[in-house]
């Protein structure tokens, strides 16, 4: 596999060293000479992190690709923006969580440097786990910026965050079923399921469930994409789970 020689310019802020170091971790899994794959993680990776550093309107593009016997050459260029600090954090939509507790889970204060790759794993991980806890599988969440460019002396713009969210419906668990078993077995399984017929439908009680499973090693060990189906039914507000189980010769 060619090595790859990454150079940059236009970046006034952060270091071409610190630049050279991320883009190189982004891209370490990828055929240095697929510039399509450059392409993506140009405007992923290594863009989200100038956002995690304050510069929200941060851009990447290349500007040269080569391919020589042996090495690949990209020259990226790099335009920071300006760097902007935490304002105002507004919640709507909200019912099953307070603002407030939502304010305190996230932490960060007016005046901090504006973390924006925080903010969306804060609202697209952290956020969505806790309602799903609460049942609310279809929550979602959107971050919604309103950028003051500094004034004049200063050097730093200001972020308010307007936080929209759909917490969707709740789901209750209708049916389960266990393809590749006895009925006899079934009932077992279900018997010994965290997450009972009539509960609500949370997945991490599921994934709890499929774990104990996979750990009995009774069965082939279960893909939770591809072994286990959730249909939901949106009328009645119905989830209906089928995992397909595969015994081991062993067991038989």
């Amino acid at each position: 596999m060619p090595q790859l020689d990454v150079t940059f310019f236009g970046n006034r802020q952060t270091s071409t060293a610190e630049l050279g170091l991320i883009y190189r971790d982004c891209v370490r899994n990828v055929d240095p000479a697929d510039r399509r794959a450059h392409e993506y993680y140009v405007q992923t990776c290594l863009r989200r992190f100038m956002q995690g550093r304050g510069y929200l309107k941060a851009t990447a593009s290349i500007a040269s690709f080569q391919v020589d016997p042996g090495v690949v050459h990209v020259s990226l260029y790099v335009d920071e923006g300006g760097r902007y600090r935490w304002g105002s954090f507004r919640v709507t939509g909200n019912e099953q969580i307070s603002s407030r507790s939502i304010l305190e889970e996230w932490g960060e204060h007016a005046g901090q440097i504006a973390d924006w790759r925080a903010l969306q794993d804060f609202v697209s991980e952290t956020l969505e786990a806790e309602y799903q806890q609460l049942g609310y599988i279809q929550y979602t969440g959107d971050p919604e910026p309103e950028l003051v460019e500094p004034k004049r002396g200063e050097r730093d713009g200001t972020v308010n965050i307007s936080l929209q969210i759909d917490e969707g419906r709740r789901f209750k668990v209708h049916r389960i079923e266990f393809d590749g078993v006895t009925e006899a077995e079934n009932r077992r399984l279900r018997g010994a399921l965290e997450l009972k017929i009539g509960d609500v439908y949370i997945p991490q009680k599921l994934a709890r469930s499929i774990f104990n499973i996979n750990r009995s090693g009774r069965f082939r060990q279960l893909d939770k994409d591809h072994d286990v189906a959730i249909q939901l039914d949106e009328e009645s507000r119905d989830v209906v789970i089928v995992v397909r189980l595969e015994k081991l010769r062993t067991d038989e």
